[in-house]
């Protein structure tokens, strides 16, 4: 997502981290969270192998989303999903 202040994005990871089943949820995926891991920004592993991972960019005003899945077309969705709900917020 271009156009985005790093300090957003930190703030936005920051609250996501705290109740990332919410964000989940928000993003219609009906799965648990299993595991988090705040190295580099938030990746959010569920208990169906999907994966969410979000990163500011570290060289231009970017929100980063990255996203794993069981098949290319999950996937896919998984992403153009994170990616709406985190625009219409932004």
């Amino acid at each position: 997502m271009q156009h985005v202040a790093v300090n957003w994005c930190k703030q936005f990871i920051a609250k996501t981290a705290e109740a990332p089943t919410n964000f989940i949820s928000k993003l219609g995926v009906v799965a648990k969270v299993v595991a988090l891991d705040s190295i580099d920004g938030l990746r959010i592993t569920l208990d169906n192998s999907d994966m969410v991972h979000l990163h500011p960019s570290g060289n231009a005003p970017e929100l980063r989303c990255h996203v794993e899945s069981a098949s290319t077309d999950k996937a896919q969705l998984l992403l153009v999903t994170c990616l709406n709900y985190l625009s219409a917020l932004h």
